[in-house]
């Protein structure tokens, strides 16, 4: 997609019509799209969007995993049996009253190990992963016309700041013809002044000519420095050379009024972008409300522990087989976050 835009783009931008040797507005933006930072951030922010958009991702899908622990305790145990345990023991003396005795055991070791392979199942969650699904879509569209109008506004600010360049260049090679007429005018009159064909006052006048077209020819060249040096920061360049710009360009062939008001609706970057932000705000609103639903989880897993224990009930135990069930919840309260959420969501879309 990324790729049908950038085509997209460069075969609307202004094509310019200048010599071989003079930097036109068709390299600049070329080099624009590039370079330029900001169309870097956005190809890589429509890359991450894409990557994104998955049936995993969105939690439509199944999870499997393997756990495990293993576990070692050393400790002094002191166990005093209830009544229970009493009466089981000596059945026969179980009227009489009598404090029970305590069971002392130092230095228990208790060693445990567990390993498991279970997988994890959402079968109904309010239709919450669907709709992720669908916000990852619109997501990945979204970071496309982000990327469109990126792309856009680049070549709107190069295109400015070229004619800017181009405006100025062209200021300057008439100024630099002023001021050769003005340098001639001063050796003539300073030459006539010799013969005593003109006076003090018309050789100074020329004198002052020259000096303040003189002036106005170095502020126009520091107005080009840095008009070149910021069409070089728009394009993402770094380098120093200031290569003469093309001072003609082809025509663009412009829609009527009704046409071009209906590609606007169509095309128009902006428009779009908050045609998909008010698309992605309603589904986000359906996911809060789906937190009123309840959900239904399944499970499954195949597992082995193992447990042994110097002093207790049992000097060791085993256990290998598999395990599995259905898992409901109804949420009935949680603290007003759902109702929070829901009425931010509707805000959103307003």
């Amino acid at each position: 997609m990324k790729r049908v835009i950038f085509s997209l783009i460069l075969t609307f931008s202004v094509v310019s019509v200048a010599a071989q040797e003079q930097f036109s507005l068709d390299e600049a933006i070329r080099a624009a799209l590039e370079h330029n930072h900001s169309v870097k951030v956005s190809n890589l922010d429509t890359e991450i969007a894409e990557n994104s958009v998955s049936r995993g991702n969105a939690g439509q899908l199944p999870n499997l995993a393997i756990t495990g622990g293993l576990s070692a305790s050393y400790s002094d145990l002191d166990i005093t049996p209830g009544s229970f345990f009493q009466n089981l023991l000596n059945p026969q003396g179980s009227a009489r009253q009598s404090s029970p005795s305590s069971i002392s055991y130092d230095g228990v070791t208790t060693t445990q190990f567990s390993s498991q392979i279970g997988s994890q199942m959402v079968i109904y969650d309010g239709m919450k992963g669907r709709l992720r699904y669908k916000i990852l879509e619109t997501g990945s569209d979204l970071a496309d016309l982000q990327y469109r109008s990126t792309l856009e506004n680049t070549i709107l600010n190069v295109t400015r700041q070229f004619i800017q360049v181009a405006s100025i260049q062209k200021a300057v090679e008439v100024k630099e013809l002023s001021l050769q007429q003005s340098a001639d005018r001063y050796r003539t009159i300073e030459t006539r002044r010799e013969y005593g064909q003109v006076n003090e006052q018309q050789l100074l006048q020329a004198l002052a000519d020259l000096k303040s077209d003189s002036t106005e020819y170095r502020n126009l060249m520091l107005q080009f420095e840095n008009a070149y040096r910021n069409l070089h920061t728009e394009i993402g360049w770094q380098r120093l050379e200031m290569t003469p710009v093309a001072s003609e360009f082809t025509e663009a062939d412009l829609p009527g009024y009704d046409d071009f008001l209906s590609l606007l609706m169509e095309n128009n970057s902006v428009l779009n972008i908050r045609e998909k932000r008010l698309e992605q705000a309603e589904l986000n609103e359906r996911v809060t409300r789906s937190g009123f639903l309840p959900s239904l989880t399944a499970s499954a897993g195949y597992g082995y522990s193992y447990m042994s224990a110097t002093e207790g009930q049992f000097e060791m135990q085993e256990e290998l087989g598999f395990s599995g069930g259905l898992s409901l919840k109804i949420p009935i309260f949680s603290g007003g976050r759902n109702r929070i959420e829901s009425q931010n969501a509707e805000k959103r879309i307003r």
